[in-house]
């Protein structure tokens, strides 16, 4: 008792203070733990962005039958899983712009995978290519071809949903499992008809995201 009361007030004060934020620090660090594991490092469940679909989950897919619609996928590629930072950032606005949408990462073994399934005759000649970019620029436009949806590079930066682009032609976004299960239909005369859309870089100088291509 005497060692407690030899201890000035200040002094006490000063030890309370370090135990509280010793004991926050440990609340924190169990906080983050518990939330790595489990989201597996994703963000939190009330931040909204496209869903990530394996591209090996799309392969064993349908191909998509009514092309009176766009699939609500976005397609990027890189050469693995794990994108640099500054990549991924860009990517994930695209995510965020467009959360009710589905995002496909196309690796070099995915790439490979595709024209292994769907264009078994062009193998030679896509092994044959001096190198992986060249196999990667040549592979997009295959499996859009088949699938369908948006692809963007992963320098670009999404500044507002895809929906807006599309609805100002008429044209409706779906989920892709929609475009294959007869869940959406729209009766029409006309034979159905595969649409593209293409963007390139700006040269506007009075738009401010306008930036001339490289």
């Amino acid at each position: 008792m005497t060692a407690i009361s030899s201890v000035s007030l200040p002094f006490r004060r000063v030890i309370t203070l370090v135990v509280m934020v010793i004991f926050i620090g440990v609340l924190i660090i169990l906080r983050d733990l518990s939330s790595s594991t489990l989201y597996n490092g994703s963000e939190p469940p009330n931040h909204r962005k496209a869903a990530q679909l394996s591209a090996k989950v799309l392969l064993e897919s349908p191909v998509a039958k009514n092309y009176q619609f766009v699939p609500k996928l976005i397609h990027q590629s890189w050469s693995t899983q794990e994108l640099p930072s500054k990549f991924e950032t860009w990517s994930r606005s695209c995510r965020e712009q467009n959360p009710d949408w589905q995002w496909v990462l196309w690796t070099d073994d995915d790439n490979l995978d595709l024209v292994k399934k769907h264009f078994p005759w062009f193998l030679e000649y896509y092994q044959k290519l001096p190198g992986e970019i060249y196999r990667a620029d040549l592979v997009r436009n295959m499996y859009m071809y088949i699938y369908g949806g948006l692809y963007a590079d992963l320098d670009i930066e999404c500044l507002r949903p895809a929906n807006e682009l599309f609805e100002t032609y008429n044209i409706t976004a779906v989920p892709y499992k929609s475009t294959y299960d007869g869940s959406h239909h729209r009766s029409s005369n006309r034979q159905q008809e595969r649409k593209a859309f293409f963007g390139r870089m700006g040269t506007n100088d009075t738009f401010e995201h306008s930036i001339p291509n490289a």
